[in-house]
C-alpha cells in the first residue's frame, strides 16, 4: 500500500500525485529514502565513533572524582584507610584520563580538555577542604562529651561544661591540639589523640 506522505490518503500504484491535496507522491517518496539514507550513514558513524559519553554519565563521573577525593584527603588526614585512597587515586586519575573524550563528544567544536579541567579542578579542591574539615569536624564534636566527662571526674556536678571544642593544630601522628570553650567563659587547652583503627578518640586536658 501506499499512501500520501501529507494528507495519509491510500493511493493506488502508479500514482504519482495524491488526488487529495495535490502532493507529489515521488517528491514524498524520494525524501522518505533521503531520510532512511541519512539515518543509517549517522547510525554507521556512531558505530565507527564506539562508545560516546552522555551527559548522565558525565553527571555520574564528576560525582565519583568527588567522593574519591573527599574519601583520600579524610584517610590522608587521619593515617589510615590506604587502601580506598590508592583505589581512589586510581579511578580518578582514569575519570581525568577520559576528560579529552568527554569535551569531544559533548562538545564537538572544543578540541582541547581546558573545559572539563576547568570543571574537575574545583571539585578536587572542594572536596579536599570538605575531607579535611570533617575530620576537624567530628573530632572537635566527639571530643565535647570527653571534656565534660573529665571536668565532671574533676569537679563534680559543679564544674562548667564545655559548649564546644575547636582544632587548633595537626602534630601528625593522629595527635592535634585543641581549645574547649566552656559555658563560664573560660577556656581550656586540650590535647586530642585519635586511634582510627578502633574508632577511639582521647582527650587529655595539661593544665586540668
Amino acid at each position: 500500500m501506499i499512501f500520501c506522505g501529507k494528507c495519509g490518503k491510500q493511493l493506488d500504484e502508479g500514482v504519482q500525485v495524491c488526488p487529495e491535496c495535490g502532493t507529489s507522491v515521488v517528491a514524498v517518496e524520494k525524501t522518505d529514502a533521503v531520510i532512511d539514507a541519512e539515518s543509517e550513514s549517522e547510525k554507521n558513524e556512531k558505530e565507527k565513533k564506539g562508545f560516546t559519553f552522555d551527559w548522565w554519565e558525565v553527571f555520574v563521573s564528576i560525582a565519583i572524582f568527588a567522593w574519591n577525593s573527599f574519601v583520600i584527603t579524610r584517610n590522608l588526614s587521619v593515617h589510615d584507610g590506604y587502601i580506598w585512597v590508592a583505589a581512589g587515586v586510581v579511578i580518578n586519575l582514569g575519570i581525568l584520563a577520559a576528560v579529552p573524550k568527554m569535551v569531544k563528544d559533548l562538545f564537538p567544536g572544543f578540541k582541547l580538555p581546558v573545559l572539563g579541567l576547568i570543571v574537575f579542578i574545583p571539585v578536587f579542591i572542594i572536596s579536599m577542604m570538605l575531607g579535611f574539615k570533617s575530620v576537624r569536624y567530628f573530632l572537635a564534636n566527639r571530643s565535647v562529651e570527653l571534656v565534660n566527662e573529665l571536668i565532671q571526674k574533676n569537679y563534680g556536678k559543679d564544674g562548667a561544661t564545655c559548649r564546644k571544642v575547636e582544632i587548633d593544630e595537626d602534630y601528625g601522628d593522629n595527635f592535634y591540639r585543641g581549645t574547649a570553650y566552656l559555658d563560664n567563659g573560660n577556656d581550656l587547652e586540650i590535647n586530642i589523640t585519635y586511634i582510627p583503627e578502633d574508632d577511639w578518640i582521647e582527650v587529655s586536658v595539661p593544665n586540668l
